[in-house]
């Protein structure tokens, strides 16, 4: 009876050695785990906030470069307008080279 109590209780050390060691192993893949997961989720942050940042500086370029088209009179009407004008004056210098041609001035 006592070498049978032995043994129980020397596979009982085992057992518990090994679970012990199951044990930690498992507490360390959990802590590392944690450890990923915490600094994942703070990049994560890190890149969503400089996103946020990148998208004030767009929405303030885009209203500024739409302050300076207006300063500029680059707006569609104006801007056609000009065209005309140009196209026009153009027009007429083409006309004034022809003249001048056909006059041999040239």
């Amino acid at each position: 009876m006592l070498k049978i109590i032995s043994y129980f209780v020397q596979q009982n050390y085992l057992l518990e050695g090994t679970l012990g060691e199951q044990r930690d192993g498992l507490a360390e893949v959990v802590n590392n785990l944690d450890l990923v997961f915490q600094n994942e989720a703070q990049r994560r942050s890190q890149l969503s906030q400089e996103v946020d940042n990148s998208m004030v500086q767009i929405q303030h370029a885009a209203r500024e470069v739409g302050q300076l088209v207006t300063a500029v009179g680059l707006n569609s009407s104006q801007r056609l307008l000009q065209l005309e004008e140009l196209s026009r004056g153009i027009g007429e210098q083409v006309e004034g080279v022809s003249i001048l041609s056909a006059k041999g001035r040239l």
